[in-house]
């Protein structure tokens, strides 16, 4: 766990893990978003949280649960560009992990402010989670000094080749 703590303490405080881990092993799938419909935001989920990855969309962290599986899900975005938006998040917003094999609704039910080392954020969970970190405060020029988190949690998964089918 400590190990964990020291390799996700990165995403936190900002400097990524470009250059820091080996490559996954497995790329998240092309077509993996992260949607929000309150807030019109669409976003194509990145392998990692790497610069690069970053500035394309939103980024997997490694280390957490990779979209469509078990677990907490964990999602990394800049708060001047793609996460932008995530300053209006509520409790209660809807939030879709999407993938070629499945749908999943989560439902925010925390957003809270955290200091850059607090990996808390990054834990395994029992329940199947999305957390989508970005830097705090949105309007801050320069390196910001906290990171703001919001929280979801699964309510449905949705078979794609029957959207009705739970």
């Amino acid at each position: 766990m400590r190990l964990f703590a020291i390799l996700a303490g990165g995403i936190l405080a900002g400097w990524g893990t470009a250059g820091y881990l080996a490559p996954p092993s497995a790329a998240i799938e092309d077509a993996a978003t992260v949607r929000i419909p309150r807030l019109s935001l669409r976003l194509p989920i990145q392998p990692d949280d790497s610069e690069t990855s970053l500035r394309q969309g939103a980024g997997h962290v490694r280390g957490t649960a990779k979209p469509g599986e078990p677990g907490n899900v964990a999602l990394a975005g800049h708060r001047d560009t793609h996460f932008r938006p995530l300053r209006h998040i509520q409790k209660g917003d809807e939030v879709w992990l999407e993938t070629p094999r499945s749908r999943v609704l989560y439902r925010v039910f925390e957003t809270r402010v955290v200091d850059p080392a607090d990996t808390q954020v990054l834990a395994p969970r029992t329940t199947n989670t999305l957390t989508l970190i970005t830097c705090y405060p949105f309007q801050f020029v320069g390196h910001a000094p906290q990171r703001f988190i919001a929280v979801a949690r699964e309510e449905a998964q949705l078979n794609p080749a029957n959207p009705l089918t739970p």
